[in-house]
């Protein structure tokens, strides 16, 4: 029934153990009216012997070699550069689109009229098992994390309009990118799961917790994204976002009134923004403020705001530090 051309970007640096996968993803489409623009950025391994092979299989794979190594967002760019479709998306190597990952997306932002739609997926290990069924939020949270994810499509007017990916925010480029998004264009949730994302021990993902370096640029580019908004957001509550972005690490010292100078600042900030993004029900947006002026309102220990602030929004963030929760919760009780 939709006829319109939709460009599949492939970022890939030495992707020789899942690439097969996720060509073949694409290639298995129900939806037939799409092209796949490859990015080889400069891998080392096997990859361009196998993108090779499957460039002649198929006249909708197009394959771009880069020089040098541009990293993520700077070969994203390129890719949506070279993109014909009205309506784009990209995937990682080492993820796979279901077969009708194409159909039911182009189907939802069309009937939706929306600017960008995105979905549920499922995720798996490095061997192709599955490990959760992962069911998106809406956008209430936006600035406390990414709900948008993995599984996507947009329209080319919201990546011309937004002047593509930031190169100088490698590792957080995607959010970004969704975070400028929201503020301008109608986003869309589908709840089908559409798409597998692989978790294993060499993404991109993964390097982040592991490699302090990586740790340590993920969180300063993910302080410039904020401050690049243009939001007027205070400086500690930039601060305090950046660490409740990582919130394995969120108790590991004692949480006081210096983390946030002003935690009514920091709730007003987060309200402002929700009230901002583009969310199609005005119900849902006097919800949102409601419910931070109910934590605005609650009397007690900062931490204790926080934490009551965190179990509506970041419920992970408690759940995955249930000890110290525990600890923080009887502390401020045995004190009242």
């Amino acid at each position: 029934m939709y006829k319109d051309l939709i460009s599949i970007i492939l970022p890939v640096y030495n992707g020789e153990q899942y690439i097969s996968e996720c060509i073949d993803s694409c290639l298995n489409q129900t939806y037939q009216n799409w092209e796949l623009i490859i990015v080889n950025d400069c891998s080392t391994d096997n990859t361009p012997v196998i993108l090779s092979k499957y460039i002649k299989k198929d006249q909708r794979l197009k394959l771009y070699n880069n020089k040098a190594n541009l990293k993520l967002p700077k070969s994203l760019n390129l890719g949506h550069e070279m993109a014909k479709g009205e309506y784009l998306t990209w995937i990682s190597h080492d993820n796979i689109l279901k077969r009708n990952f194409l159909e039911e997306m182009i189907e939802e932002i069309i009937k939706s009229n929306s600017d960008i739609v995105y979905s549920n997926f499922s995720v798996i290990n490095g061997d192709g098992i599955l490990q959760e069924k992962r069911v998106l939020s809406n956008l209430n949270n936006f600035l406390l994390g990414n709900p948008v994810q993995a599984s996507f499509v947009y329209k080319r007017i919201v990546y011309n309009h937004l002047n593509g990916y930031k190169d100088h925010l490698f590792l957080i480029e995607d959010y970004d990118f969704w975070l400028r998004s929201s503020i301008c264009f109608k986003i869309s949730h589908l709840s089908k799961d559409l798409y597998f994302f692989r978790k294993h021990k060499d993404s991109l993902t993964t390097s982040i917790k592991k490699n302090q370096a990586r740790y340590n640029l993920f969180s300063n580019n993910l302080s410039r994204c904020f401050s690049e908004l243009n939001l007027h957001l205070n400086a500690h509550t930039i601060e305090f976002l950046v660490l409740l972005h990582s919130y394995s690490e969120i108790w590991s010292r004692k949480i006081n009134v210096n983390d946030i100078k002003n935690i009514h600042s920091f709730f007003r900030d987060i309200e402002i923004f929700c009230l901002k993004i583009k969310i199609d029900s005005h119900q849902q947006k006097l919800n949102i403020k409601k419910r931070i002026r109910e934590i605005i309102l609650f009397k007690g220990k900062v931490e204790f705001t926080l934490l009551f602030y965190l179990i509506i929004f970041r419920p992970n963030a408690v759940i995955k530090n249930n000890k110290d929760i525990l600890k923080l919760v009887k502390s401020y009780f045995s004190n009242e």
